[in-house]
């Protein structure tokens, strides 16, 4: 399959959190991958990781803890961001056929 270029457009959902009553998080992240065989053995690899730059949020944890030691304890959302648009190439060698 030489010669030929793969392009994968994905959306990945992220679920729709919120970290209160007037900011929804939960944004559909678009991603795109480009794929380049130039021999068997090797491969060029292209890739853009959300594609729009949504800002939206990993993961949510609801969960009790404190700010620092002492201060009383009390229950919170945990977010993590998701990352900002990201851009990666690559280059893949393959030493052997696949099985």
């Amino acid at each position: 399959m030489c010669g030929s270029v793969p392009l994968a457009v994905l959306t990945r959902r992220t679920f729709p959190y919120m970290r209160s009553q007037t900011d929804p998080s939960g944004l559909d992240a678009l991603d795109l991958s480009v794929a380049k065989q130039l021999r068997h053995w090797i491969e060029l690899n292209f890739s853009i990781d959300n594609l729009t730059d949504k800002r939206y949020f990993e993961t949510q944890n609801f969960f009790e803890s404190r700010i620092k030691p002492g201060d009383p304890v009390t229950a919170r959302i945990h977010v993590t961001p998701g990352y900002p648009i990201t851009v990666t190439g690559g280059v893949t060698f393959r030493l052997s056929k696949k099985d």
